[in-house]
């Protein structure tokens, strides 16, 4: 068991159950708690932006928001994230949460067609990196 407070968070966040594919939102000081039934768990925990968005990183690394991955990620109502790519990688998945699927546009790079799941309100995209092998991606709760 476990508070989003007691990691250092003060907003309200995203747990995400890396094995389940589920996640729930939970206040600061809200109590998370799971059991150990299939011998190990594993989850991540990021804040809840103020665009209402929870970017979850690389959806297939342990490590999905490491800073040689992910070398920047803000949030002013907009999330704005620049991903790294290793030599010879051609292609990543990033994926979040979202209440609504969200509007995702490339600014460096290349994207794939988002994928939404609106039962889970989780967001998947494809991302390929420019020249330089990096990509910029803009994600925002698209208008309704």
């Amino acid at each position: 068991a476990f508070t989003p407070a007691s990691l250092g968070l003060r907003t309200r966040a995203y747990v995400f159950d890396y094995f389940s594919r589920q996640g729930k939102i939970l206040d600061p000081d809200e109590t998370f708690t799971d059991s150990l039934e299939n011998s190990y768990v594993y989850f991540i925990v990021v804040p809840l932006g103020r665009s209402g968005i929870a970017f979850l990183g690389d959806r297939d690394q342990f490590v999905s928001l490491g800073k040689q991955r992910i070398s920047q990620l803000s949030d002013n109502g907009k999330v704005q994230v620049t991903i790294q790519f290793a030599p010879g990688e051609h292609s990543r998945t990033v994926q979040g949460y979202s209440p609504t699927a969200p509007a995702i546009a490339p600014i460096k790079g290349k994207i794939g067609a988002p994928m939404y799941d609106s039962a889970a309100h989780l967001f998947t995209v494809s991302v390929f990196p420019d020249s330089s092998g990096t990509a910029e991606l803009e994600i925002m709760v698209a208008p309704r």
